[in-house]
């Protein structure tokens, strides 16, 4: 009886109570367009979860957390145990909504309560521990944004301009006053964060606006020539290998190619186009078997009624750049490479049947510069 006792009484102790179904209800922050000195880092969603019996808990897949067991009333947080009510910034984001450029946006936070999720890069190499506060916004309309960051707390801060939450840096300042080129309607989040993983506290945000005539990495083609926008001002003309319409040149995708039914030449300034085409772990587009890698510009032709005897030459070597080239069997995502040459830049291609063909230009690597190449056809 002793024995069945005990038993019993280690039952009623390990399950305990669980509590998980009392969290506090998540309320998520309206929209209000400019808000104005509103202490958004104190917002209050809840704890992060019931960290079970055992508080090992991987948050959002951090392998750091793998072989973690946490104290009850604990959770793991890239390999360290933390108290369970500690913020994740990027799942406590506070969400400024659509901001208005003609009028300046404040707003406060403090990262007293968050722990370290996440790794700025202001500094190459560099891993920074201090606790981030996340915010989410958009712009109405494209305009050149100063941040300006104030803080009576003896803190050394990072601020973080990111296209996603956790995802890579747009703009990173250890400066607590800089600028970026925003686009109209792209969300954007802004990360707060000190450099010591001892720095907490409280921050007060301004964002000031200068409105532009056009978003960043925006192109348009003018009087036969493509132009980008720099600095919020469309400028810069760049010559394409043909014609320019809309807002690209001609040859930059397979659904608008150059079409070439004699022998030509071509030139123009690389930077008028985009990488939209890469052989790599394609093996018959390498010399090796094996793909090869190709993430800079290219330039995408066809061939028109080539006949069976026919040989074509593609010439690239005027460049002083190396240049892939392929004869394609179509243009997509995954071609196969009927011939292609990655060094000497010049291929010579035998035509063993009828019909038009497919050619690719690509850059090893993203550059700038003229290019000038000829194809051949006898």
């Amino acid at each position: 009886m002793k024995y069945l006792a005990l038993i019993a009484l280690l039952v009623l102790v390990g399950c305990g109570e669980d509590d998980g179904g009392n969290r506090p209800t998540i309320t998520p922050i309206p929209d209000t367009g400019n808000m104005t000195n509103n202490d958004m880092g104190s917002t209050t969603n809840g704890d992060a979860g019931d960290a079970g019996d055992t508080g090992d808990v991987d948050m959002g897949g951090d392998t750091m957390c793998a072989e973690v067991t946490c104290d009850a009333g604990e959770k793991c947080v890239k390999g360290d145990c933390v108290p369970t009510d500690a913020k994740l910034a990027c799942e406590e984001v506070n969400d400024l909504g659509t901001l208005q450029v003609d009028a300046p946006t404040m707003f406060s936070g403090d990262t007293s309560d968050f722990v370290d999720t996440s790794n700025s890069s202001c500094g190459e190499g560099t891993t920074y521990t201090g606790p981030e506060n996340a915010f989410r916004f958009e712009l109405a309309a494209a305009a050149l944004v100063t941040i300006n960051l104030t803080s009576t707390a003896a803190v050394d801060w990072l601020v973080d301009v990111r296209e996603a939450c956790d995802g890579q840096s747009i703009r990173c300042s250890k400066t607590e006053t800089f600028t970026f080129l925003a686009q109209a309607g792209k969300p954007y989040f802004l990360i707060v964060e000190p450099e010591s993983g001892l720095g907490k506290g409280a921050f007060d945000v301004a964002m000031t606006f200068e409105p532009t005539i056009c978003d960043p990495n925006q192109t348009e083609c003018a009087n036969g020539t493509l132009q980008a926008c720099f600095g919020g001002t469309m400028q810069t003309p760049y010559d394409c290998a043909a014609e320019c319409s809309g807002q690209t040149c001609q040859g930059q995708t397979c659904q608008d190619v150059i079409q070439v039914s004699a022998s030509m030449s071509f030139s123009g300034d690389i930077k008028a186009y985009t990488n939209d085409l890469d052989f790599s772990g394609i093996a018959s587009c390498s010399t090796n078997g094996a793909g090869v890698s190709t993430p800079g510009q290219d330039i995408v032709l066809e061939l028109v009624g080539l006949t069976t005897g026919q040989v074509v030459t593609i010439d690239a070597s005027m460049d002083s750049q190396d240049d892939s080239i392929a004869i394609l069997n179509d243009c997509s995502d995954t071609p196969t490479c009927k011939a292609f040459v990655d060094l000497g830049d010049v291929l010579t291609w035998n035509v063993v049947e009828d019909g038009n063909q497919f050619v690719a230009i690509d850059r090893r690597i993203m550059e700038a510069g003229p290019f000038s190449f000829s194809i051949d056809i006898q």
